[in-house]
């Protein structure tokens, strides 16, 4: 499964982006329901707590040390700061 979030209107961003329907597919296009981030190293990114968030609630093992870089890296001076 793929997610997208997005600011544009869904209509646009298929336009965009050219997808198309695929019985097969599984795309899931969200509004990105966050303001801007002051910590993010680029506007476009989605927030890294919905990263973390997404990582953790798999269950493949090498996502645990993947969602322990992202914590450390953008989550850990706002949960905990110094």
């Amino acid at each position: 499964q793929v997610m997208v979030y997005t600011k544009s209107q869904a209509n646009d961003l298929i336009l965009d982006v050219g997808l198309r329907l695929d019985p097969a597919g599984d795309v899931q296009l969200l509004h990105a329901f966050w303001e801007n981030w002051s910590h993010a190293a680029h506007d476009d990114c989605v927030h890294p707590l919905l990263v973390y968030a997404d990582l953790l609630a798999g269950s493949i093992d090498r996502n645990m040390e993947t969602a322990r870089r992202v914590y450390d890296g953008y989550l850990h001076s706002i949960v905990e700061p110094d």
